[in-house]
């Protein structure tokens, strides 16, 4: 049986998150609204583009901007449904 993802009050996660400014690897399945095992594959996908494209990685994660972009979302969208409640 699949496992059920939470993804209630998703943006005030993502909030709090992306105040720190960056993703660790153990913080993708919930910046993205999936489980943890997919969040790492997320993270490894994310991680090789930037490498591939000459961006260095932080050893304290990737940027928030790029799990943003690789989910086709903006901070302002983040922070508009965030103060809507989710």
């Amino acid at each position: 049986m699949p496992k059920v993802v939470n993804v209630e009050h998703i943006n005030s996660k993502r909030m709090e998150i992306k105040a720190k400014g960056y993703v660790k690897q153990s913080e993708a399945g919930i910046y993205c609204g999936i489980s943890n095992e997919k969040g790492r594959e997320v993270y490894k996908e994310i991680e090789d583009n930037l490498k591939a494209n000459g961006y260095k990685i932080n050893a304290c994660g990737i940027s928030a901007k790029a799990f943003n972009d690789y989910l086709g979302i903006t901070d302002e969208q983040i922070y508009e449904y965030y103060k809507m409640g989710y």
